[in-house]
């Protein structure tokens, strides 16, 4: 038996952060919390989240459970709700769950798990490039670029001076982002004297629109190598991982 309450519009952001990669996930419902793990249809971008149990105001699972959730629909579900109401939550058998948000009463299907993609393995990549810095200043890097190209190279420069930047390049028009240290809460680069990665803005935009609010966001970066993007939301902890474009020489 899995029962829960938790404030509806933490809940709302927790799916939120999965429906930028995914529309359809796996929930593990565990003692200490709930895990996601997902990979998108292309294998392009990775979405790991995990909402701990302290994250609600009361969580009770006697087992270990896994459920599958269309995301679109339960979150469509969630907006329905106040914002700051208590969202109860029910699983009434392996099919079926509960939802109750002030008067409204739901009782929605679940998804069958073995239909949902596996859940992928997290690779083990080491990435020499390093920067903390806020959420709103990713997000207006990713904005700046969405009117200039389909991709946005992400980087780090050691010389004259570390910089983080954010450009993006279309057939006339250029526009690049540049935070130099005392911008940043951190950078380093290891071993390089620069590194960089070129992205979709297709996977960054809805990315970026999730991580807007997050006071901190930490990014790994290297030299044609995913970038692994990390962040805490509220009580709950959001990683994304996203291949790159190799650019051609």
């Amino acid at each position: 038996m899995f029962k829960s309450s938790i404030r509806t519009s933490v809940l709302r952001g927790a799916i939120d952060a999965l429906l930028a990669v995914v529309d359809e996930a796996r929930f593990n419902l565990k003692p200490d919390g709930i895990s996601v793990r997902a990979v998108d249809a292309a294998n392009v971008a990775m979405v790991n989240l995990e909402l701990s149990n302290s994250a609600f105001d009361t969580y009770s699972v006697d087992k270990e459970i896994t459920i599958g959730l269309d995301l679109t629909k339960f979150l469509d579900l969630l907006k329905m709700g106040n914002p700051d109401s208590e969202c109860e939550m029910v699983l009434q058998d392996s099919s079926r769950l509960k939802i109750k948000m002030g008067s409204l009463n739901y009782h929605i299907s679940l998804l069958e798990p073995s239909t949902i993609k596996r859940e992928p393995k997290v690779p083990e990549i080491e990435l020499p490039g390093e920067v903390i810095l806020k959420g709103a200043d990713f997000r207006q890097g990713i904005k700046a670029a969405e009117a200039i190209g389909d991709y946005l190279v992400i980087g780090i420069e050691t010389k004259p001076q570390e910089v983080f930047f954010m450009e993006a390049e279309g057939d006339v028009d250029k526009v690049r982002l540049e935070l130099s240290k005392d911008d940043l809460f951190s950078i380093s680069v290891v071993g390089e004297e620069y590194v960089r990665s070129m992205f979709s803005i297709e996977y960054l935009k809805e990315m970026g629109r999730v991580i807007a609010g997050a006071d901190e966001v930490k990014l790994r970066i290297g030299n044609d190598f995913p970038i692994d993007i990390s962040f805490r939301l509220g009580e709950g902890h959001v990683r994304y991982l996203l291949a790159p474009r190799i650019e051609a020489d």
